[in-house]
């Protein structure tokens, strides 16, 4: 669907990119500033952004591809509209 890119791409930016850094942060700190007992911790906090994350690539593609097919006048799923 050209002419949605810039949009796919700010919707990506916009919603991965924070927790990204939360969990590339959370990795850097079990890894190296944190005393051996605080990695299991540090990394379970990790794994509920990781899912969270999940959740937030699954969704920004969702309404990049609703905005995009609305805008073409397609519907997004087969058979419905």
């Amino acid at each position: 669907m050209t002419g949605s890119f810039w949009r796919t791409l700010g919707y990506a930016i916009a919603c991965i990119l924070p927790l990204m850094v939360v969990h590339y942060g959370l990795g850097y700190l079990a890894i190296a500033l944190t005393p051996r007992w605080l990695d299991w911790p540090i990394l379970a906090v990790d794994a509920l952004i990781v899912a969270w994350l999940a959740c937030t690539m699954a969704g920004s593609s969702l309404v990049a591809a609703r905005h995009s097919a609305r805008d073409k006048g397609i519907p997004l799923v087969e058979g419905a509209g």
